[in-house]
Formats: C-alpha cells, sequence, structure tokens
C-alpha cells in the first residue's frame, strides 16, 4: 500500500500463498474456502502471524524500517479461544520502532449471531493497539449503521468499483462518494485495484489516502518486498509532482 500523496510504500497486506509439491503457487481463492470448511484457518493463519512476525524482524535487522503491516482474517479466526492470546505475543516479539500489526475483516463479518462477540474482539484488538480495516468495503451486505457501529479504524475500497472508472472521470460516482463517507466518519479510505497512472491522478483528487495495486507492487516475496522497500527509501515513481498537481 502506498501513500496517495507521494507513492512511497506507507503499509503492507501479507499475502496467503500454498506451494504445491511440485513446486506450482495457489493462489488463496483455491483453498481458502476449503481451509474455513475444514477447520484448517485458525492454524494457517497463525502460521502467517509467525511469518509476518519473522519478516519484520529480518527487515529490521536489515536496517529496513516497515511500516504496519496487515493480515486478514475469517470470523473462525477471531472467535478462536486463543485468538488475542496469539495476537498479543505476536505484537511482544516485533522490534519496537516497526509500524506493526493490522487485521483486515469484510464487512460481512457483521452479520450473524456471532456478530456481538465478534464486536467484542475486534474491540479488544483494538485495545491492545492493533488497528481494524473493513476490507472490501462496498461488496458485503452489512448495513451502513452497521458500519458505524463496528470496532474499526480504516476502509478499504473493493477494486471492483475502481474498474468501473473511467479516464474522463465517469464511473467514478460511487468511489468519490465511498471516499466521502470514509472522510465524514473520519477513517482513512484506502482503495484497492490500481493499475494505471490516471487511477492514481483520480483518486489522489478524490481524497483517497492510501492506494493498492499492481500498478505500486505486485504481490512478492519477503526478500523481493525488502528489496522494494530499500528502493522506495532513495527514489519516488517520479510521477507524484504530477499527481499532486492534477
Amino acid at each position: 500500500k502506498v501513500d496517495a500523496q507521494t507513492g512511497k510504500p506507507s503499509s503492507m497486506e501479507a499475502l496467503c500463498r500454498w506451494r504445491r509439491a511440485d513446486g506450482s503457487i495457489a493462489k488463496p481463492d483455491s483453498f481458502i474456502r476449503t481451509a474455513e470448511k475444514s477447520g484448517l484457518i485458525v492454524p494457517i493463519t497463525y502460521h502467517l502471524l509467525d511469518q509476518i512476525v519473522r519478516d519484520i524482524n529480518a527487515w529490521n535487522d536489515s536496517g529496513v524500517l516497515v511500516g504496519p503491516v496487515s493480515i486478514n482474517l475469517a470470523s473462525d479466526v477471531l472467535l478462536h479461544s486463543g485468538f488475542i492470546d496469539k495476537v498479543s505475543d505476536s505484537l511482544s516479539r516485533l522490534p519496537g520502532n516497526c509500524g506493526g500489526l493490522e487485521v483486515e475483516v469484510t464487512e460481512n463479518i457483521a452479520l450473524g449471531d456471532n456478530y456481538p462477540q465478534i464486536r467484542e474482539v475486534l474491540g479488544a484488538v483494538r485495545d491492545i493497539g492493533l488497528k481494524v480495516s473493513v476490507d472490501d468495503f462496498g461488496t458485503g451486505y452489512a448495513s451502513l449503521q452497521t458500519l458505524i457501529e463496528l470496532p474499526y479504524d480504516i476502509l478499504k475500497i473493493d477494486r471492483s468499483f475502481v474498474q468501473q472508472m473511467q479516464k474522463d472521470g465517469s464511473g467514478s460516482e460511487v468511489v468519490t462518494a465511498m471516499i466521502s463517507l470514509a472522510n465524514n466518519l473520519k477513517k482513512p479510505c484506502i482503495v484497492e485495484g490500481i493499475e494505471a497512472e490516471w487511477q492514481w491522478r483520480l483518486l489522489t483528487g478524490m481524497g483517497a489516502d492510501e492506494l493498492q495495486g499492481y500498478y505500486f507492487h505486485r504481490p512478492a516475496t519477503a526478500e523481493d518486498t525488502c528489496n522494494s522497500l530499500v528502493q522506495a527509501e532513495t527514489q519516488t515513481l517520479g510521477l507524484a509532482s504530477n499527481v499532486i498537481d492534477a
């Protein structure tokens, strides 16, 4: 994720991939639902948390400062009895000068009978120092009133709305309204799915705080991500001044 004004990395999202026996890589869509149904989503998430801690410490030892790193959480993980202890332990093993951890949940997590318990857990997550993002905002079925009540800090607008935008600004009405809503709620707004410079220009003008997408960075290994962070310390994308003036 990058700062919308400068294009420089501001935070990161940890993505889960499954390495098959033949060396090929499976994306989350092919196994996450199965992991949720089988109960494996909890140990997978805990394994990912441990890997995040190792990576942040390795980057820190290399002299690379790291902003907040977010991780996606399913409801079964939030409701697991050891979740808060696991997150607290992960925080305790991070270097003091890093940006810490964030959690991402979809707005649909507010639906169902478990909502009161999930709301309590998210409150506890914030109490121990983590920020909560509502991911894929606009694609779920939760009411706006529920979103107002949900304990969270950041809104992430889904890429599907960005894909409807045109260079002349047409088709951007919904994104504009969502960013305005986030601003009125005094919540930072992240927009996903940026794949072109003109999208960057438009969204910066609309008031987005952070942007995420292939135009800036593609999913990468920890080593490649570290190299990207090092390069970002000494250069910008060369377009920031144009974006700000646009």
